[in-house]
């Protein structure tokens, strides 16, 4: 540095008041082009002699005369401008600035923070995007513009421009949180939270600050799994296992497909936190939703080793378990070991019990479980099990010794019998405890699989006489009774072709094959059926020949052709007037309305609830019953007895076809909608079906049938309260609907109200056109008054 700048310093020094001292080292700097030192020296003569600023300016002003171009004098004096609040003046000097040097991102900063100062929005708005059309890149023009893109309401813009910012200073905790806050500004909660969590150090302010802020979103945005995930993973960093926890639950629980990721990081957690009961019950559960039921099993194990407070949880997670998928042995074992630790010797001998049906090979292990208890039922499986039978039935007498009326004691002679192919003891004790426990369903099923089993060995041994005397074709006949005992319609048919053969005995083989065809709804075969019986048989034989021409008027009748069926029952009448129900039939089938013979309307059937199965039959109302629906011509009419014809015949998808069109002429027309519905039933298409009953219902709205209908659809949809609903209405306006009736008890039974079951089977008569299906589902319901 010269020696003439160091003694002005020094005399400045000793005499720091001196203006002119303070002047000459100002002009000493700016002659030097060492214009920010220049600049700090005026600023401070400025402040303490402001006689002095015309000097000054005016100086600048003369050294910019000589040197337009000089870029940096020029910004010195508009910092001096500044600093002596000649705004205006500074102003006119960047924008002079910027007419020689578009590009000066100094003179865009300082104009863009005047204007943003004077709050002049609009001019630094243009300015700004100006710069940035120019391709211009500061972090703080960009900050500049974020904060007038706010002013001026436009957050998206903001945000662009912060998100730009954040690229040049990844990581910045200051703009990470005014992009948080825009982003929940303009609710885009899960995009605030992950800035928020990016924020995240070990600075317990900065931490504490953060959970503040995500749970506030979540609160927003209640069901948003990208927030649970990032308050997660922050409340992990902060150790707060628990916390973490709770939100990695309620991930799983809202969006299940995300359990794998969930499940790994619960597994890091308890790395850092083994054996944490929070986090074990957690990955437990996620385990569960993926289906790795075994693995969730031993973290409940571990669980009670270290921490047996968390037993009910544990057992809670266990019973979620196996009623998903029942065969799980571990789940089972863990919870007859709990329920023994309890005390809950019922809830355990239930357990070890279906622990033996899925696991036999478990059996000592249950043995052990089961002495330590004194469980005899659980001993008389498990001995049985083993095929240890004597030692079986001494545990089943010891609970009768102990109570007579003991149905487990019972239930499990039952099984030591059938096990043994002793089908008649079975049935005996299983019969035994139906009378004790009448409403029982699982009783009913034993009772079921025992005559089953009955019937299975009678099967054999009429094969095996088969085998001696292939010629015995009346073996054929005996065999087919058996198999339709068992509801073996394929293999009874076929036994019943056979004997055919026989023709002493056509005529009953007919009338078989004829009545299954009735089960089965295919009518029109029935008909064929017992025609070729009545051929066959011979004249003499008065009985057969009018049980033949009974169920044949019955056939009639089941496909809505009243005429031959009354035309039957009349010759019946003249010939036996007394054989069944014969003259109650005539005047039932008189009483019919001639809307319900004209506008022929199919009812459904609840042929397999289980197997979600129906069959049509002709929807008979009597003449008080129908209401609404008019006598004069529908343009439909025609194609619905088409699609009857077809129906009845087993072509559904021709018959819905006729139907649909049916409905398509004339919409008002409750039988076409109606029997189209039923269509749809048939082809298990439940939703559509429901539409069309509706669409009945609101043309016909007291219609039994429509009601039936209505509550088949809901049975087949497994909605069961609303098919029972529906199925009363039926039977409430017409009381001699056979098919409502057969279905409410079929639902009813579904719905464990065996009584009302029971009831609704027995209101059709043994005569009815369902009165053999009705016996059939009263089968195996209800203990009989004669075992054999």
């Amino acid at each position: 540095m010269p020696a003439d700048i160091e003694t002005l310093k020094k005399e400045l020094r000793s005499d720091p008041e001196n203006p002119a001292l303070q002047k000459q080292v100002a002009d000493h700097y700016l002659a030097a082009g060492q214009y920010k030192l220049a600049r700090e020296k005026y600023c401070l003569l400025g402040s303490l002699f402001p006689r002095y600023i015309s000097e000054i300016v005016l100086q600048h002003e003369q050294l910019i005369e000589k040197d337009p171009a000089n870029i940096q004098m020029r910004l010195s004096l508009v910092n001096l401008y500044l600093s002596f609040n000649q705004v205006e003046s500074a102003i006119l000097d960047l924008e002079d600035i910027l007419d020689m040097d578009d590009k000066n991102l100094a003179a865009y900063n300082m104009l863009g923070k005047i204007f943003i100062h004077q709050e002049r929005m609009d001019e630094a708005l243009e300015l700004l995007e100006k710069a940035l059309a120019l391709g211009l890149k500061d972090i703080s023009l960009s900050e500049m513009l974020a904060s007038v893109y706010l002013e001026k309401g436009r957050v998206e813009d903001a945000v662009k421009f912060y998100e730009e910012i954040l690229e040049l200073l990844p990581g910045d905790k200051r703009i990470l949180r005014i992009l948080g806050d825009l982003y929940a500004r303009i609710k885009s909660y899960a995009a605030a939270a992950d800035k928020y969590a990016a924020m995240f150090s070990d600075d317990p302010e900065v931490s504490s600050e953060i959970q503040r802020k995500l749970e506030t979103l979540l609160d927003k945005d209640n069901n948003s799994i990208r927030i649970r995930e990032l308050i997660a993973e922050v409340y992990t960093k902060s150790m707060k296992p628990e916390l973490a926890v709770r939100r990695l639950e309620e991930v799983v629980s809202l969006e299940p497909k995300k359990a794998d990721e969930v499940i790994h990081k619960l597994k890091d957690i308890l790395k850092n936190y083994p054996n944490h009961p929070e986090a074990t019950l957690a990955l437990a559960t996620a385990l569960i939703e993926k289906q790795s039921y075994s693995e969730a099993v031993e973290l409940y194990q571990e669980l009670c080793q270290h921490h047996p407070q968390f037993e009910d949880r544990a057992i809670e997670g266990c019973q979620k378990i196996v009623s998903r998928i029942s065969s799980q042995i571990m789940a089972r074992q863990f919870l007859a070991e709990a329920y023994i630790r309890r005390g809950s010797k019922d809830l355990a001998v239930r357990e070890l019990i279906e622990t033996i049906k899925i696991y036999p090979d478990a059996v000592d292990w249950v043995i052990n479980k089961a002495k330590a208890i004194e469980a005899h039922e659980v001993l008389g499986y498990a001995y049985l099990a083993k095929d240890d039978f004597l030692r079986a039935a001494k545990e089943s007498e010891a609970m009768l010794a102990e109570d007579r009326k003991n149905i487990a004691a019972h239930v499990l002679n039952g099984e030591i019998f059938l096990k043994q192919k002793h089908c008649r003891k079975a049935l005996e004790s299983f019969h035994t405890a139906m009378m004790l426990d009448r409403d029982n369903i699982a009783l009913h099923k034993k009772f079921e699989l025992a005559k089953m089993k009955e019937f299975e060995l009678q099967a054999e041994t009429v094969k095996k006489r088969l085998v001696d005397d292939e010629w015995r074709i009346s073996l054929h006949f005996d065999l087919a009774r058996i198999y339709l005992n068992m509801n073996n319609k394929e293999d009874a048919r076929r036994e019943l072709q056979t004997a055919l053969r026989d023709q002493t005995r056509a005529a009953s083989v007919y009338e078989i094959l004829a009545k299954l065809y009735l089960d089965e709804g295919r009518f029109d075969l029935a008909v064929s059926t017992f025609k070729k019986g009545l051929e066959c048989s011979s004249s003499e034989n008065h009985e057969l020949n009018k049980r033949l021409l009974y169920s044949l008027a019955l056939s009639y009748e089941a496909q809505g052709q009243i005429k031959q069926a009354l035309k039957i029952f009349e010759d019946l009448y003249e010939q036996d007037m007394d054989f069944k129900d014969v003259k109650e039939k005539l005047e039932f089938l008189k009483k019919s309305s001639m809307a319900s013979i004209q506008n022929k309307m199919l009812i459904a059937l609840l042929d397999s609830l289980e197997d979600k199965t129906i069959i049509g039959f002709w929807g008979r109302e009597a003449k008080n019953i129908y209401r609404k629906q008019k006598l004069d011509f529908s343009f439909g009419q025609k194609y619905n007895n088409s699609g009857l014809e077809h129906f009845m015949k087993g072509m559904h998808p021709a018959a819905q076809e006729q139907f649909a069109l049916a409905a398509q002429l004339d919409p008002n027309y409750v039988a076409g909608v109606n029997n189209f519905g039923i269509t749809q039933l048939a082809n298990k298409k439940f939703e559509e079906a429901l539409f069309k009953f509706r669409s009945a219902l609101d043309l016909e709205p007291n219609s039994a049938i429509v009601f039936n209908n209505l509550g088949v659809a809901y049975a087949l949809l497994e909605v069961l309260t609303e098919a029972e609903t529906f199925l009363d209405k039926a039977v409430a306006v017409d009381n001699e609907l056979s098919e409502a009736w057969i279905n409410l008890g079929d639902v009813c039974y579904a719905r464990g109200s065996v009584r009302k079951s029971i009831e609704c089977y027995r209101k059709v008569p043994s005569s009815d056109l369902l009165g053999d299906i009705a016996k059939k589902k009263l089968l195996y319901k209800e203990p009989p008054a004669e075992l054999y």
